[in-house]
């Protein structure tokens, strides 16, 4: 899938807007947003710009959200295996002050 296609169906999935609408928005016709949408037609890269523009996207917002929660998970990743050393390290002293 090109660029130009991935951006614009992002932006037209988060817009909450109908094809008609959002083709009002961008100024252009519900049936060249339809063919764009569905890979029949090119959105050009000023069209791209234009609508990224309107609705105030920027070209790396996939790319910043996946890098995000991927940090997030990575760092939730962190925190669990600290607590699991943590709760093995309680669990060996509290085995060993059990033992005579």
């Amino acid at each position: 899938m090109n660029s130009n296609l991935q951006i614009m169906k992002s932006i037209f999935d988060n817009s909450g807007l109908s094809k008609r609408a959002f083709a009002e928005e961008i100024g252009v016709s519900a049936s060249h947003v339809s063919d764009i949408l569905n890979g029949k037609g090119k959105a050009s890269d000023s069209l791209t710009e234009l609508t990224q523009l309107k609705f105030n996207k920027i070209t790396n917002t996939l790319e910043e959200e996946e890098i995000m929660y991927r940090s997030k998970y990575e760092e939730a990743q962190s925190q669990i295996i600290a607590l699991m050393k943590e709760n093995a390290e309680l669990k060996d002293v509290i085995l060993k002050q059990g033992s005579p």
